[in-house]
């Protein structure tokens, strides 16, 4: 694979096959996994020492990774809770099986490749619920090879299944196991206004201005803005929901990340297959997922992430047939280095151009003519593992949904204290209807200063001293 010129503006369909990926039926390694997983698929795993063996075996025609140790999926099945033994071997395993060797058919239209949205391009990846399906029943058992390029990240889901005996590993897994399940039983049951549902990957990018010409001029009176001190933005029905990213889109969910945006893939699985297709994100670029439900419930935060059994989605489904769920992919610049400083003007731009891109993206509902647009449903995007200034933060995607002619709703996750201060800075605002562009050079001298009292402090003292 070659690879993207950057800041080169193509679609997807512009680039062609030059972006493209191979499928794993059509490599050399084919015939001898498909003759393992047929394996499976005739019944002859009959305990998980055995599906260690097939499994090995799958996986010896990669590159070697480790020694396979399903101690995770030996602890789940042994406690039963959410999945039996017999469940798994008899039923559900097979029916996995068999799913990642519908490769042959569910691609035959696209000769058995799969674009790629690579940086600088703009375009759009559409694939039916039985197309994702396949793709994380092949990524399960280890098909797809190491990417060329370290631009793109390893697509598969062996760590779910070497996963340690830490609870937030297991219960990926379970999330997992829970979509497979819900998929399978909606074949038996033969439910086509599930199956044909579709899911749609999005990448786009939006070119570099002059921020004065942008930002600093922008007399935009800032937008609504509610405090959500309960709930979760997954909650958000119908809204733009942040995905709080890593430019390599998914973060570390096939491995041992577990905070928001490793949460999110994980109860909402089909997420996954944009880290098959997209490149590490650009500075000025966003990625837009449409139409992954959610399969599992769950608790906690981090090492406390803890799922609790399955979920329906009720959200209703749009004319192009997908569920009204838009979850966006924008990246913060990660704090905690030396030539990173959130408060520098550069990096204060870069944090308003990247959230402006993903804001602007249009979903279901939106309603450009009119200008009502769907609310943005976000939180502490970046100031969590990131170490992000949450006041900055709150103010900079405020400004971006502004720009984008959108309403925000933040999710403070039960923090009243955080709450309170966004309130009386939210009100302050919008009593003094300050526009985009004071705000922008408000913000702006904040960079300038050497010690600093707290974002809200600083743009309070300011209006009052106008």
């Amino acid at each position: 694979m070659r690879r993207s010129l950057r800041g080169i503006k193509r679609t997807a369909a512009e680039a062609g096959t030059e972006f493209s990926i191979i499928l794993p039926n059509k490599l050399d390694s084919w015939a001898k996994v498909s003759e393992n997983l047929r394996k499976i698929v005739q019944g002859e795993v009959r305990d998980v020492k055995g599906f260690e063996r097939v499994y090995t075996s799958i996986e010896s025609y990669r590159p070697k990774i480790s020694e396979p140790k399903f101690a995770g999926l030996r602890r789940l099945l042994r406690d039963g809770l959410h999945v039996s033994e017999r469940h798994f071997l008899d039923t559900l395993l097979p029916w996995i099986a068999s799913k990642a060797l519908e490769v042959e058919s569910l691609f035959r239209d696209q000769n058995y490749q799969l674009p790629l949205l690579v940086q600088g391009t703009e375009g759009e990846v559409v694939l039916t619920r039985l197309q994702v399906s396949c793709l994380l029943a092949l990524a399960f058992f280890c098909t797809f090879p190491p990417p060329s390029d370290r631009h793109f990240q390893h697509f598969l889901l062996t760590h779910f299944l070497r996963s340690n005996f830490s609870q937030s590993q297991c219960s990926k897994l379970l999330c997992i196991l829970a979509y497979f399940d819900r998929v399978r039983q909606a074949e038996t049951e033969r439910r086509r206004e599930f199956l044909d549902l579709k899911i749609s990957i999005e990448r786009r990018g939006i070119e570099k201005q002059d921020p004065e010409v942008l930002w600093g001029k922008c007399n935009r009176p800032l937008s609504q803005f509610s405090c959500e001190e309960e709930g979760l933005i997954e909650d958000a029905h119908g809204d733009l929901q942040v995905d709080f990213a890593n430019r390599y889109i998914g973060g570390g969910v096939l491995e041992m990340g577990n905070v928001q945006e490793e949460i999110r893939f994980s109860i909402n699985p089909e997420c996954l297959v944009s880290m098959l297709i997209c490149e590490v994100m650009l500075d000025n670029e966003a990625i837009l997922i449409r139409g992954a439900e959610q399969f599992a419930e769950y608790s906690g935060y981090g090492s406390g992430f803890l799922f609790t059994g399955p979920h329906t989605d009720k959200n209703p489904t749009d004319e192009r047939n997908m569920r009204c769920v838009s979850i966006v992919a924008i990246d913060a610049v990660p704090q905690g280095y030396a030539d990173q400083d959130e408060y520098d003007a550069a990096t204060l731009v870069r944090e308003l151009d990247k959230a402006y891109c993903g804001f602007s993206f249009v979903i279901a509902g939106d309603d450009r003519g009119s200008g009502a647009m769907r609310p943005v449903a976000t939180g502490n995007w970046g100031c969590g593992a990131f170490g992000g200034d949450r006041e900055l933060k709150t103010l900079q995607q405020w400004m971006a949904a502004t720009m984008a002619g959108r309403p925000i709703k933040y999710y403070s996750f039960r923090d009243s204290r955080f709450s309170d201060g966004q309130a009386k800075i939210v009100s302050l605002l919008h009593e003094r209807e300050v526009t985009v562009g004071q705000l922008y050079h408000i913000l702006e001298s904040y960079s300038k200063l050497t010690e600093r009292n707290g974002v809200f402090n600083f743009v309070a003292e300011k209006l009052a001293a106008s």
